[in-house]
């Protein structure tokens, strides 16, 4: 193994030789009007690769690499299917400088957790390496860069390596494969029958992945990765000219293995022929059944240009209008429809696929297909509304603004990857101002005639593919379909109805409530106030994302206090609250009346508590404040909410009953608390028997508690208070609810447990859970050091069965720490496997334990397992939603969440192996495992 230090002399006395321009792919700004963000430099090296490299500040002290290599499964032969993500997977199995696997150990020692810092991705047209350097030294940058220069050709392709790489290939398959993987196959065949997309799907098949070898991998990877289809991305906390040197070092003496520049394959023709045709597409899991129709048509001439920018706007107005109507629809129908949606997509840069959906009961599909189609003929035929047209022009405006006033405090990684995103669609990466200088005369002016062109131009290809896809038992015939489509078709249309816009009308709570108590926390920055009505507020201001801020409101007792005899009465309560709306506007009145404006406001049952999470920015605050104000006094329990929730909760336990996966992080907390029905997902039966009056009964008296609110972001604290103070502070004095009674609390099961349950499923994996005892969510302390010993536990997983054996693809260690209950917790692996290694992996998986347990880790273990956190402890610092979801919601009710971020710093400085290895004793000792495997009946 070559250590990270010696790559950058190794690519220093790499042989010189002279360097005539070779060609290279041209930047989508090259042909276009439209001028580049000037913060980004795109340059191009004589070998033909480009590059793209910006400074920014946040997070501090990082830096975010990417290359993209123009490879991906289009470019395969017949022969060659799956190769592209197979060869992905193969530089992780050997590289020049790093022989064997060794690349993934040196980068944890270097602080990057894999999977999480490091990654890679095959798509249609390009493959992709990412890294997120935790240091921004020049010496750390260029070790960065070389892993990248490594991927670009240092490839080895041992065959040692392949028979356990098409094993891990073949789990993620299996990982990747849900209950409407067949389904979506079988439409991508129906909506591009001529085109490659259909039968070049990135995984490739479990025939050409066992056929492929050595050498003919490392054909496609000679023959596609060069340096003129390659561009590496830099994006971070150094000056530019520092990013543009260190790429040229590592990248200027690449050359291409093979003389001759290849082809770009024929993809096919994308559009579909002219004509209507139709298609059922079966699927074996039962439940409703979504009713599409597509129009597909090239992309406009010019491609990424002001002319087409401004089009697309207008076009995106009549979506989004036609999306609002089908809410309006499905909402006063819950019994018959789930959800809806308008929307268009680029494939392959070249065609634009338009489509309306509806999903309904599968019984009802001829009315769900009508629904669909009578719907967008009425946008067609009567177009769109003034003030429909009104809201649109606020929603972009508002979308627009934010994105200006939020863009300085983006992150690198956010911005390297829009950077690839738009390289994917040859679009222009231009700046948030840009954009906007760009669209503000078309937004501010926008008409319902010019909105109303443009979504018909979405819409005029002479070709309609209308797919039903759902439970075997409805199927429908082609003939069928267009027969209730040519009815639909027939049926009289009238206008649109203008709905006029209505004030939301909470504005007055009454007098402003006084401040109490106000103190200043400074080792944390935070104000801290308590109004004379008992409502808490922490304020913490940030500029970790301009012009962003965030609430999080704590009450109530949440699912610790559901009563045992209701159970799913939380989920109900989580699914169903907020649809309902308030007593003077109903759900789809408030979409409106906050279109246009950065507000949103959502309501979720945790164990510990009931939250209220918002988003809103310095000019809207008191807006959020009125919205959670009137959630606590006058929400909605509206039946019609109630049926459409019912319909939510019906998909979501279809869904989790034919998933290994889902089904089993649906059941395991339950089994993992011995059996209290607080915990897990409840049995489908009692959650769809808790009623709207039940959800009131147990809500109130929470929504009357006592209220902590944290709010964090770029905002002045007095302004908060201010808001604060004429609304949340305004109600009423809150009630103190009682303590939950200790009859309540869960407990880890005090022997081993070992259960498999089985599932009606059409995916062929099992999934293997191993759990162990750990501790609440509020010995911080110990939680840490749980958390490093599930890395090292999850890193030794990994090794053995992926690695060594080809078993699964990423298994994940993780702990959970109860809120509410002192030292109830867990740590758990998670591995998807085939069904018949179930047995076989849950053995392993304890073998490694008791390893750990008996004979402790090395040196190199622990470091390799504390390094990425350690690497993290300032960027978490810089995290709202850290500072949001750990401290400022509970800081004045539990004042040791204080001492959290504190002491986060010395507690993994001054972490030693000989604790994790005292903690691995504690967890994996007598008391036993719980293992759970959830495998296809």
């Amino acid at each position: 193994m070559i250590p990270f230090r010696a790559l950058r002399a190794a690519l220093a006395f790499l042989p010189a030789t002279l360097v005539v321009a070779a060609p290279s792919e041209p930047w989508p700004q090259d042909h276009s009007d439209i001028a580049p963000d000037p913060r980004i430099v795109w340059g191009r090296l004589d070998n033909g690769l480009r590059y793209a490299v910006r400074e920014n500040h946040e997070p501090k002290g990082r830096v975010y690499v990417t290359l993209r290599v123009h490879a991906g499964s289009l470019h395969e032969r017949d022969d060659q299917v799956g190769y592209a993500h197979f060869v992905e997977h193969m530089l992780f199995n050997g590289t020049r400088h790093y022989p064997g696997r060794t690349l993934i150990e040196e980068l944890q020692r270097e602080g990057l957790e894999f999977g999480a810092d490091s990654s890679a991705f095959t798509t249609y047209d390009t493959t992709f390496y990412n890294l997120d350097l935790p240091q921004n030294s020049e010496e750390r940058i260029a070790r960065g860069l070389g892993v990248l220069r490594e991927f670009a050709d240092g490839g080895l392709f041992d065959k040692a390596y392949l028979k356990t790489e098409r094993g891990v290939i073949e789990s993620e398959r299996r990982t990747r494969e849900t209950t409407s993987t067949p389904a979506s196959e079988e439409l991508d065949h129906f909506l591009f029958p001529d085109s490659l997309l259909a039968r070049r799907r990135p995984i490739g098949t479990t025939k050409s992945v066992e056929s492929a070898t050595a050498p003919r991998l490392l054909d496609f990877y000679r023959t596609w990765y060069r340096p003129s289809r390659m561009t590496v991305i830099a994006v971070g906390d150094a000056p530019v000219p520092v990013l543009e040197r260190l790429v040229r070092e590592a990248f200027a003496s690449l050359r291409p293995a093979t003389p001759d520049e290849p082809p770009e394959p024929d993809a096919g023709p994308f559009a579909a022929a002219d004509g209507t045709r139709a298609r059922f597409i079966g699927s074996p899991v039962e439940g409703g059944l979504t009713s599409m129709i597509y129009a597909i048509h090239a992309r406009r001439a010019g491609g990424d240009n002001k002319a087409n920018r401004r089009l697309l706007a207008e076009e995106a107005a009549g979506f989004w209008i036609l999306n609002e109507r089908l809410q309006d629809i499905i909402r006063a129908n819950p019994i018959e429809f789930g959800q809806g949606q308008a929307s268009w997509a680029v494939f392959h840069r070249e065609a634009i696929l338009s489509l309306v959906r509806v999903d309904s009961r599968a019984v009802l599909w001829r009315r769900g297909l009508r629904t669909a189609e009578q719907e967008l003929r009425r946008a067609l035929d009567f177009g769109f509304t003034r003030a429909e047209v009104d809201e649109q022009i606020e929603r972009f405006r508002s979308f627009y603004l934010e994105a200006i006033r939020t863009e300085p405090s983006t992150s690198s990684a956010t911005i390297a990857n829009t950077i690839r995103t738009c390289l994917d669609g040859d679009d222009v990466c231009s700046s948030p101002r840009a954009n906007w200088d760009l669209l503000e005369d078309t937004v501010s002016h926008l008409k319902p005639d010019s909105c109303n062109e443009q979504f018909r131009a979405a819409w005029a290809a002479g070709n309609r593919r209308v797919a039903l896809i759902g439970p075997t038992a409805a199927r429908a015939d082609e003939k069928g379909i267009l027969t209730a489509l040519a009815e639909s078709k027939a049926a009289f249309l009238s206008a649109r109805v203008e709905t006029p816009a209505v004030p939301f009308d909470y504005t007055d709570f009454g007098a402003a409530g006084s401040v109490q108590r106000r103190s200043h926390d400074a080792a944390i920055d935070t104000d801290e106030v308590e109004f004379a009505n008992h409502v808490r507020l922490n304020v913490k201001r940030t500029d970790y994302e301009a012009g962003r801020i965030y609430l999080r409101a704590r009450l109530g007792r949440g699912l610790a206090g559901q009563p045992y005899h209701q159970p799913g009465l939380g989920l109900m309560a989580g699914t169903f609250f907020t649809h309902g709306g308030l007593l003077r506007h109903d759900e789809n009145e408030l979409r409106r009346i906050l279109a246009g404006t950065p507000v949103s406001l959502d309501f979720e049952v945790q164990e510990d508590a009931c939250y209220f999470n918002g988003v809103a920015n310095a000019a809207t605050v008191e807006t959020l404040f009125r919205l959670l104000a009137a959630y606590l006094t006058e929400p909605a329990y509206r039946f019609s909410a109630y049926q459409s929730s019912i319909g939510e909760l019906q998909f979501f336990y279809t869904e989790m009953a034919h998933d290994p996966v889902s089904y089993l992080h649906g059941i395991s907390p339950l089994f993992l608390a011995d059996g209290n029905l607080r915990y897990g997902i409840p049995r489908i039966e009692d959650t769809l028997s808790r009623t709207p009056r039940q959800v009131a009964q147990w809500l109130e008296p929470q929504l009357a508690s006592d209220v902590e609110i944290g709010l964090i972001g770029d905002v002045d604290p007095e302004t908060v208070i201010a808001a604060a103070a004429r609304t949340v502070g305004a109600l009423k004095a809150r009630t103190t609810l009682p303590a939950v009674a200790d009859a309540n609390r869960p407990r880890f099961p005090g022997k081993p447990v070992r259960q498999t349950f089985r599932v009606e499923t059409p995916e062929s994996k099992a999934v293997v859970q191993m759990s162990w005892p750990g501790t609440d969510d509020h010995d911080f302390h110990r939680d840490r050091r749980i958390a490093v010993l599930g890395a090292i536990i999850e890193d030794r997983v990994r090794v053995k069965l992926r690695e060594e054996l080809g078993m699964t693809y990423s298994p994940t260690g993780d702990s959970w720490g109860s809120a509410v209950w002192p030292g109830y917790g867990y740590l758990y692996v998670d591995v998807i496997v085939a069904p018949r290694q179930a047995d076989r992996t849950a053995d392993l998986i304890r073998r490694i334990a008791d390893d750990i347990r008996q004979h402790g880790i090395t040196d190199d273990e622990f470091n390799r397992a504390r390094e990425p956190r350690l690497a993290t402890l300032d960027q978490d610092l810089r995290k709202n939603s850290y500072w949001l979801y750990h401290v400022l919601a509970e800081v004045q009710a539990h004042p040791e969440a204080a001492q959290l971020p504190l002491t986060r710093a010395d507690d993994y400085r001054h972490m030693r192996r000989e604790d994790i290895e005292q903690t691995a004793r504690e967890c994996f000792g007598a008391s036993g495992s719980c293992v759970l495997i959830v495998r296809p009946r």
